[in-house]
């Protein structure tokens, strides 16, 4: 169950990123991701396929998950900021 929890430091460090540059819908978004968002539903499937077993694996799975769309939405955040950061510059 524990096996992606060194993801889950990118996830909360995402969270507070987006609430520190004033944007913290989606903040809120990243810091739900895991829990909420992804960990619920997948466990609830997981636990009807596969039983006990499912429940634990659904852990790293939602790690995973959210690992993915914080990355992503780190990514494009910084993309738009260089944008923004260029425009000034030719501006």
């Amino acid at each position: 169950f524990m096996a992606g929890i060194l993801l889950n430091a990118i996830q909360v460090q995402s969270g507070s990123f987006f609430t520190a540059i004033g944007k913290p819908k989606k903040g809120v978004f990243t810091s739900l991701c895991r829990q909420v968002i992804f960990l619920i539903p997948i466990m609830l499937v997981m636990g009807r396929i596969k039983g006990l077993d499912g429940v634990m694996y659904s852990g790293p799975m939602c790690d995973a998950l959210a690992f993915i769309v914080s990355t992503l939405m780190v990514r494009a955040e910084f993309q738009d900021m260089h944008r923004k950061e260029d425009a000034l510059q030719a501006a």
